[in-house]
């Protein structure tokens, strides 16, 4: 992009832009740092989810059958009281799919994309800035 540096008419003037420049830039490379991280979880996390989340289902899915069956009685009270529990882990795990599943990742990878461009915007303003200081 073009920078309408020629308004610049001091060395001073570019040696304040360019530390303004180092500062935000290195503030965004702690923020890609922080993306990529947030990255690795997220495919680790995201698969241990849906693994366990498969789990719970699969345990879930003959409990009803089981219940009909059972008589009155403290066994059928526990099977009621082990569904419930199931039924609440597998909301649980479906509700924290979203925050680390695949839609996170994708929003991640968003933000990787943006935070390099933005990267890369400071660095041709720096570059930018530091031809024209040589011209002074």
């Amino acid at each position: 992009m073009n920078y309408n540096v020629g308004s610049l008419t001091t060395v001073a003037d570019c040696d304040a832009l360019l530390a303004m420049a180092a500062k935000e830039k290195e503030n965004l490379l702690y923020r890609r740092l922080l993306l990529e991280h947030s990255q690795t979880i997220y495919s680790t996390t995201g698969v241990e989810l849906t693994a366990e989340l498969q789990s719970v289902t699969t345990d879930l899915e003959p409990m009803a059958d089981k219940i009909a069956g059972l008589p009155e009685g403290r066994d059928k009270r526990d099977a009621i009281a082990k569904q419930k529990k199931l039924e609440w882990r597998q909301a649980m795990l479906t509700n924290k799919k979203y925050d680390y599943g695949s839609l996170a990742q994708v929003e991640n990878q968003l933000e990787l994309f943006r935070n390099q461009q933005d990267i890369e915007a400071m660095d041709d303003f720096a570059a930018s800035i530091t031809a024209h200081k040589a011209t002074l």
